[in-house]
């Protein structure tokens, strides 16, 4: 009868990793949610970039001088880069659908997420990349 209270050998290190586990899921689905929301809020950025903008201001100098303006007024805040400054016009010229957004872009390192927008331009092929990517169907 004493047999059945006896613990595995390796019952210590099961634990430990079960608790390990237990506290960092919190903590990735803090981050994911955080990350959700700076994503929407790019999106939102990029379309107030763009409806700033007018059709002489898109090259690169105008681009440069309101980053410059924005790093100026902005100190505080890091991220007013022209590079940046692209990339959230482009997300939000992207025209993806904010479940897209959350469910996709999200998942996905920032460095892919700018080479789809910058490489593959039509909708259709530019989502099923993106989802293709984070179900794994593609290999990286």
């Amino acid at each position: 009868m004493t047999d059945v209270f006896r613990l595995p050998s390796r019952y210590q290190e099961f634990n430990q990793e079960l608790k390990k586990h237990k506290h960092t899921s919190p903590v990735w689905a803090a981050l994911m949610a955080i990350r959700q929301k700076l994503t929407l809020l790019d999106r939102s950025t990029g379309e107030v970039i763009t409806k700033s903008f007018n059709r002489k201001e898109r090259d690169g100098e105008a681009v440069d001088r309101r980053t410059k303006v924005l790093q100026i007024e902005f100190t505080e805040v890091e991220g007013f880069s022209p590079h940046n400054f692209c990339y959230v016009r482009s997300l939000a010229e992207a025209g993806l659908e904010p479940e897209i957004l959350k469910q996709v872009i999200t998942k996905l390192p920032s460095a892919h997420n700018v080479w789809v927008l910058d490489h593959v331009e039509d909708q259709p092929t530019r989502e099923w990349n993106l989802r293709a990517i984070t179900t794994k169907i593609l290999q990286p």
